[in-house]
């Protein structure tokens, strides 16, 4: 129960750096996506029906502060953890390498279906694909980053008892 309620306020925090902070560090208009690192970290510290439960709630939290696309962030999360949950048992955790491929693949995954819905949306051109790709390889280095700041965090053990 301990982990769950860390794990949530470990998601709430990164809610919060996704709206208030991660506006201030963009490129090129580009705003990393934190939450993508928590998808990512979450699947591989918890089982699937808690994890897609709190992706959900988080996902509808993130929506709401984005308006003009209400769900798709929700969406690709869910679908995220799926992909995650499925294929991390088969590779070996504790490498770096499997961590970078898996953050690889979700953040490839996670822009494509932002970009194809956007494009058919909002009509953005083809044009913006170096820019997507740019943004791809942006939020897969600072996902590897946060992924194995979370993990330092959730190691953490914090003792409240007075000596």
């Amino acid at each position: 129960m301990w982990n769950l309620i860390r794990l949530v306020g470990m998601g709430i925090i990164l809610l919060y750096m996704q709206v208030i902070i991660a506006p201030g560090i963009s490129i090129f208009g580009i705003v990393p996506n934190f939450m993508l690192a928590f998808v990512v970290f979450l699947n591989l510290n918890m089982s699937i029906i808690p994890a897609l439960t709190i992706i959900f709630f988080l996902g509808i939290m993130q929506d709401l502060t984005t308006p003009n696309l209400l769900g798709i962030n929700t969406l690709c999360y869910i679908v995220l953890s799926l992909i995650v949950n499925s294929f991390h048992q088969s590779l070996d955790k504790e490498k770096f390498l499997s961590h970078i491929i898996i953050i690889s693949i979700v953040n490839l995954i996670y822009f494509i279906i932002f970009f194809v819905v956007q494009l058919v949306m909002m009509g953005y051109s083809i044009k913006l694909i170096p820019l997507v790709l740019f943004n791809i390889v942006y939020n897969t280095a600072l996902s590897v980053i946060f992924t194995y700041a979370l993990s330092l965090f959730y190691r953490m053990k914090l003792n409240f008892n007075e000596d």
